[in-house]
């Protein structure tokens, strides 16, 4: 719930769904090689590992980021030690992207 609001927060950007912002986060990861991927993602799975995560949600992404995800999703697959991690990853690397937007705001405010 936190990333949600940390999504919607601000009138800074009122045309942007939410989808805009995971979308440009994932393009944004693709640049990372799989391990700093995998990495973020254990990382976020034990600082997130009390919380009660919310439930998976479905948004529209370009055809590019969904491609890489689904090869993601294979690449992930054939190390036993990485499956499950899809989740974590792509949510760790949503939370660097609003990480990185805060920085900005707060550096060019």
């Amino acid at each position: 719930m936190a990333d949600k609001r940390r999504l919607t927060a601000g009138a800074r950007r009122p045309a942007l769904a939410v989808s805009h912002y995971i979308d440009a986060a994932l393009r944004q990861a693709r640049q990372q090689p799989l391990e700093v991927l995998v990495e973020m993602g254990q990382s976020f799975r034990i600082r997130t590992a009390h919380e009660e995560l919310p439930r998976p949600n479905t948004y529209s992404l370009t055809s590019d980021v969904g491609q890489w995800i689904e090869d993601l999703k294979d690449e992930l697959s054939m190390v036993d030690a990485y499956r499950g991690m899809l989740g974590h990853i792509i949510n760790a690397c949503v939370e660097a992207f609003l990480d990185g937007l805060e920085h900005e705001a707060t550096n060019s405010a």
